[in-house]
């Protein structure tokens, strides 16, 4: 695939029918159930391959850090699992909230602190590398709080870790969220974007 070197479109009859993704040692294979098997039993003959898991209604397949499961027609893909591990490493911080980013004083425009503490600035950027974990794959939700978290580091990391915490009470309201692809519902007509 032009876009990802690492999935590539399986055609049959010279039509685009599936797509097999690869991940350092895992593949994760989409195509109808023929096609499917077909090209499972290919590469068993190529490699040695440990048996292969499906993804079933109510069940959760695992691949590349991401959860997968299946809901009727659609399939949701999220990460709750790191998430949980996120909310554990970060018991200390309490509450929930309906929103990842709040209005703080804050400018970005800010000229850094005098004397950064290296830990303080350490502990704010491990905090953006695992929301930006999730922001940049299942959870889009949280990626303008992750960006403003990200760019106060250098500035000011006490605030940039009170904004992370911020994001982490979110998360714990709001644990299980993902992207869910599938049919749309409805027939929405189109799309119009109005710019003020």
């Amino acid at each position: 695939m032009e876009t990802d070197a690492n999935v590539w479109v399986l055609c049959a009859g010279g039509s685009p029918c599936g797509a097999l993704s690869v991940y350092v040692d895992d593949l994760l294979v989409a195509a109808p159930e023929g096609l499917l098997e077909e090209v499972l039993k290919h590469l068993q003959g190529l490699w040695e391959c440990s048996p292969p898991d499906h993804l079933v209604e109510g069940g959760t397949l695992r691949y590349a850090g991401f959860e997968l499961s299946k809901q009727g027609d659609s399939i949701f893909v999220h990460q709750s699992s790191y998430t949980q591990e996120v909310l554990t490493k970060a018991h200390h911080v309490t509450g929930e909230s309906e929103v990842p980013c709040v209005r703080d004083d804050f400018s970005e425009d800010s000229p850094p602190a005098v004397a950064l503490d290296p830990a303080k600035v350490k502990e704010a950027q491990g905090l953006a590398g695992e929301l930006l974990w999730l922001s940049n794959r299942t959870r889009a939700d949280i990626a303008f709080a992750v960006a403003r978290v990200s760019h106060a580091i250098s500035r000011n990391p006490d605030i940039a870790i009170q904004r992370a915490h911020q994001v982490i009470r979110y998360l714990r309201r709001f644990p299980r969220l993902g992207l869910k692809y599938g049919k749309p519902p409805c027939d929405y007509g189109g799309h119009m974007e109005y710019q003020f």
